[in-house]
């Protein structure tokens, strides 16, 4: 923004105001009795759902020992070249098939992912700014 117009708005101490699409267009707010109470009934239920279950569900899920097993698996052997992450992440991937299948379905480029993280390097490169 210019300066000038900056300043002509009210420099620093400017305050947006904060008008609804409703009163901009003219319309009148809706009767409380056309609102949908899905909203409210939804919300509800999830309150409801989160006082039934305890905060730390993951902890105990027989899962969570798979999926620590296979990081452990996969971490165990990584190196610093893609490549062989890769074979190896894929080799993994396909031994733990039925604990994977979801998300290589989800993620379909995750192993490829996964194998340049494990490379411990970011593909940024950065040049030398000159300062005069």
């Amino acid at each position: 923004m210019p300066v000038q117009v900056f300043l002509a708005e009210g420099g620093v101490k400017r305050r947006r105001s904060a008008v609804s699409l409703r009163e901009i267009v003219g319309l009148d707010e809706p009767p409380t009795s056309q609102k949908s109470n899905v909203v409210s009934d939804v919300l509800k239920f999830r309150q409801e759902q989160r006082q039934l279950q305890p905060h730390n569900t993951m902890s105990n899920h027989p899962l969570r020992a798979e999926w620590r097993s296979l990081a452990e698996e996969v971490y165990e052997t990584k190196s610093v070249n893609y490549k062989s992450n890769y074979v190896h992440v894929t080799a993994v991937f396909q031994k733990k098939g039925e604990l994977v299948d979801d998300l290589d379905r989800i993620c379909p480029k995750f192993r490829v992912v996964l194998s340049h993280i494990l490379q411990d390097r970011i593909g940024i490169r950065g040049e030398r700014a000159m300062l005069r």
